[in-house]
């Protein structure tokens, strides 16, 4: 009968197989990284990208390359979604930042017009409306996930 082979042999093979398990665990990250990072809009700033991929990462950890696609992908897709949904509403902070003190100085100067009774009727009205859908929308619950944010999309 032959003998096992000395233990610091069975070490070293344990330890191959855990190091290739791991490199293959560590390619199939990789991919999913990458796929998710093409499914952001182009120009996606770096701090989004590598967000976006250390969510990945964190979610797909426990994951494998012999659990089911279907199941990864929808995973990653809402990973995605949710970085789209935060760049979507960074971008619209930054125009309300710009557009609303902007209108704010044309409603003042059309204000200030000498007799303009119908001009400072229809800026008020604008004033009004804008405020309202700014109220709104800040206070609007998001359907999806019930947090606060746009109800528009």
């Amino acid at each position: 009968m032959p003998s096992k082979p000395p233990i610091q042999n069975r070490r070293n093979s344990a330890q191959g197989e855990f190091a290739k398990k791991k490199e293959e665990h560590r390619n199939w990250l990789s991919q999913w990284k990458d796929r998710a990072v093409l499914m952001l809009p182009t120009g996606a700033p770096a701090d989004a990208r590598a967000r976006l991929r250390k969510a990945i990462e964190k979610e797909l950890t426990p994951y494998g390359p012999k659990d089911p696609v279907g199941e990864i992908t929808d995973i990653v897709t809402a990973i995605v979604e949710k970085e789209k949904t935060r760049l979507q509403e960074k971008k619209r902070g930054s125009v309300y930042r710009w557009v609303v003190p902007a209108l704010g100085i044309a409603a003042v100067a059309l204000k200030t017009s000498p007799g303009q009774k119908l001009i400072k009727k229809g800026v008020a009205l604008i004033e009004d409306k804008l405020s309202n859908w700014i109220q709104k929308d800040a206070n609007a619950k998001d359907p999806k996930d019930g947090s606060k944010g746009s109800s528009r999309r």
